[in-house]
């Protein structure tokens, strides 16, 4: 997901559309076109799938039971775009009207590992027993594909128009649907135990419906141009699904294990989505006489507000070391896996600012502060080993024979977005509208913990089994962190106090040195060497880039 262009776009869509004075005229009646961005929250529910691992060991003095149901509940962000077009009616403040639109970009898909999914347990359970169970539901291809919705508003002010809206949602089931299992157990002196089991079905992909809910704000700007920001939610009628599951266990030696995963019969599909959209009314007249005072008012003064940010936060390791090496010592055929060390992820969170400016002609020029609000993102250890960097079974270059699955993982947690200094400039596009630009200081925290973690198990009967996992980890390591925020957006009068404001930042921090070792797991088993290691190295760089939607009241 890339907030950049889609923001950028819906930006530069109002700008364009707002060159001369705002229509003022009260009536919102008529014909419609528009498009925006959307950027949108999926959640994917399998209500009744099956997820467990459970774990005995017997070993003397006593028993020891691990059991653990992982969530069948997956969230994913996509940035998309839509387009629309409607028509709408005015009866004294209210508004009335109907609404299609189609939307356009990525689907979201939480595809299946290449060999057994992160470790649900612990490696070692107890002195001397090794085990690494990971199970996972997955699926590709859900999207939400438009609304038919029926809209009513009331007239804030000859400018604004508070809207709610409902009706139809129309979306597209998975393409795909399957669950995997896998794992090794190894209780020496026995065989260890090997295994892994996917089950899926593909071509599955329906059209599917359910209801919307929403609502939010339409501002007229000129020349028959609106700005509108808006709310959805969405929820799909359960979708019936027959996919099956995938299982791992047995007994070796004192342990026991018995696991389980399927996605069950149904899957739930909804979603949270704020728009941006700028829209076009065809029988909308400018009418210069009907402007309302403060519209005459320049933008000078003291201002407060709050609202929304959405950030895409981006952490990288430009220093470190991560990678995995085999090769079979007989054929020379080999194998080498370099993992990205570059992490992106998204946040939504709130923010308060305060700051004041003041109009020269057609310029502004103005200086703010803003806090941010839990705009956090981390990369957690698991509860085990991360997911295998190879198949699980006879990997091609190395020949046949040979079971393997080595893992290695970078950690780090809560890298926060802390707030803002900044300098402004704008120019007054009209009197109801304001466009900016933005650059400054900008304020966050570094990762409280970083560390890396390597797992792996390497079989080649009938050689024993290497086996083995590694995490070292640093905590307490969190420090404030400054660097360079730039960034843009538009701003509009709404009321004789009240403005709304949408921008996109972009913030860069500078690179934290840091201390934290490696880990790695390695030898040589039968024909097969392994070799792999991971270091966070000595640098950590960090930079987010934010959509944030403001409500601000101006003294």
């Amino acid at each position: 997901m890339h907030f950049v262009s889609s923001a950028k776009a819906a930006l530069a869509a109002a700008c364009l559309a707002s060159v001369a004075l705002p229509a003022m005229a009260s009536d919102w009646s008529g014909f419609y076109v528009g498009g925006g961005a959307s950027f949108r929250k999926h959640k994917v529910d399998f209500p009744n799938g099956m997820d467990r691992v459970i774990m005995d060991d017997t070993t003397a003095p006593g028993i020891r039971h691990f059991e653990k149901t992982p969530d069948l509940s997956h969230e994913g962000n996509t940035v998309d775009g839509h387009v629309l077009g409607g028509y709408l009616f005015q009866k004294d403040r209210f508004v009335f009207g109907a609404e299609a639109d189609y939307e356009i970009g990525s689907s979201f898909s939480d595809g299946r590992t290449p060999g057994i999914p992160a470790c649900a347990n612990e490696p070692v359970f107890t002195a001397g027993h090794f085990g690494c169970v990971g199970l996972s539901t997955f699926f590709d291809d859900v999207k939400t594909l438009g609304h038919v919705r029926g809209i009513a508003g009331v007239e804030i002010t000859p400018s604004l128009l508070g809207f709610v809206a409902g009706g139809l949602a129309i979306g597209k089931s998975p393409e795909t649907i399957g669950a995997s299992a896998g794992g090794m157990m190894a209780s020496p002196p026995s065989t260890p135990l090997i295994g892994a089991a996917t089950v899926q079905r593909s071509n599955m992909a329906e059209t599917i419906y359910g209801w919307t809910i929403g609502g939010g704000l339409q501002v007229k700007v000129g020349h028959g141009f609106r700005l509108r920001g808006e709310y959805m939610y969405d929820k799909y009628q359960g979708h019936d699904i027959a996919v099956g599951g995938a299982g791992f266990g047995g007994t070796i030696g004192e342990l026991t294990t018995n696991s389980f995963t399927s996605p069950g019969n149904r899957v739930d599909y909804s979603s949270h989505t704020v728009r941006l959209a700028a829209i076009y009314s065809f029988s909308e007249t400018d009418d210069p006489a009907e402007q309302p005072d403060y519209l005459k008012s320049d933008w000078s003064g003291a201002y407060f507000g709050g609202g929304l940010s959405m950030s895409r936060h981006k952490v990288g390791f430009p220093d470190a070391t991560n990678f995995l090496n085999m090769t079979n010592n007989v054929t020379q055929g080999s194998l080498r896996v370099e993992p990205s060390n570059e992490f992106e992820g998204d946040s939504t969170g709130g923010h308060l600012l305060a700051g004041y400016q003041h109009q020269f002609g057609r310029f502004i020029f103005g200086a703010e502060g803003d806090v941010e609000l839990n705009n956090v993102f981390d990369h957690p250890r698991g509860p085990g080993g991360p997911a295998c960097l190879t198949q699980l079974i006879n990997f091609q270059q190395l020949g046949s024979g040979h079971a393997e699955c080595i893992g290695t993982q970078l950690i780090f947690s809560d890298v926060k977005s802390l707030g803002h200094v900044r300098l402004k400039a704008g120019y007054e596009v009209t009197p109801a509208l304001m466009a900016f630009v933005s650059g400054g200081l900008a304020i966050g925290r570094s990762p409280d913990q970083i560390g890396a973690g390597a797992f792996g198990f390497v079989a080649n009967s009938p050689s024993s089994p290497l086996l083995g996992a590694a995490t070292v980890l640093r905590s307490n390591m969190a420090e404030t962190v400054y660097g360079a925020s730039i960034g843009g957006g538009l701003e509009m009068k709404v009321s004789e106090n009240l403005r709304l404001r949408g921008e996109y930042l972009y913030d860069k921090y500078k690179s934290l040195d840091i201390a934290v070792g490696g880990a790695g797991f390695g030898g040589t088993l039968g024909d097969i060497t392994t070799n792999s290691f991971v270091s966070p190295g000595t640098k950590v760089d960090m930079s987010n880039q934010t959509v944030r939607l403001t409500a601000i009241y101006q003294f």
